[in-house]
């Protein structure tokens, strides 16, 4: 059994990702996911998200809230199935469901489906991969709770729309280690704690920014910091 609820912050897997995708968009999604009162708590659309829901056959919701921490075996157990689940680090809990996690003897292995538009693979490599690649590092960090299993390497499995169909297009192992992934964890929720940093580390694709004007209302005024007003 789970055990009680903790007084932490809950963000999805899927958010921290988001981070190497965009750190803007990736705070006011975790603002949005929390109900903050200070955005509009509506989910991103866009025809690629549409698909890849179809694709996938589930969407889990914006919304989050705390849960009880997950342990031992019952991580791998509800990971397995596609279910929900939650580990505490720190003053956070992470949360997030994989799309699929291979159990071979006393190996797993998290394998991942992304879709896409693109027909350009180093294009996708370039902006698509880095946040691909560390979710995938996410879920394999909280499969490593699970007590006498090894970890391998994940595996992001990357497909094509072409005619309303997704085709098989390439195939990308990424490495992972638990003690980078969990640096990288500790980087991102740090500077959500001091959003106002963001605004140095925000894409310059400007058709990645969805959320840019709701962060620039927020002000966001920090101790020792600039407002962005000052920027």
């Amino acid at each position: 059994m789970g055990s009680e609820v903790a007084d932490v912050e809950p963000i999805k897997v899927s958010t921290l990702a988001e981070f190497e995708w965009d750190p803007v968009d990736a705070y006011i999604e975790h603002l949005k996911e929390i109900n903050d009162p200070r955005v509009e708590s509506k989910a991103k659309e866009s025809p690629a998200l549409e698909a890849g829901e179809e694709l996938h056959g589930s969407s889990f919701g914006l919304l989050v809230t705390p849960k009880a921490e997950d342990t031992g075996r019952q991580i791998l157990e509800k990971m397995r199935v596609e279910r929900v689940t939650a580990i505490n680090h720190g003053d956070y809990q992470i949360q997030g469901a994989p799309d699929e996690v291979v159990l071979k003897g006393d190996s797993v292995r998290v394998e991942d489906l992304k879709t896409t538009n693109w027909d350009d693979r180093e294009f996708w490599e370039t902006h698509q991969l880095p946040p691909a690649a560390l979710q995938l590092r996410i879920y394999s960090w909280m499969l490593s709770h699970v007590p006498d299993v090894s970890v391998e390497d994940p595996v992001v499995h990357v497909k094509r729309r072409e005619d309303g169909e997704a085709v098989d297009w390439f195939t990308h192992e990424v490495n992972f280690d638990y003690d980078e992934t969990e640096q990288q964890i500790d980087r991102v929720l740090s500077l959500f704690e001091r959003p106002a940093e963001l605004w140095n580390r925000r894409s310059h694709a400007e058709w990645k920014a969805d959320y840019w004007p709701e962060y620039r209302e927020l002000g966001l005024v920090e101790d020792n910091q600039r407002t962005l007003d000052d920027f």
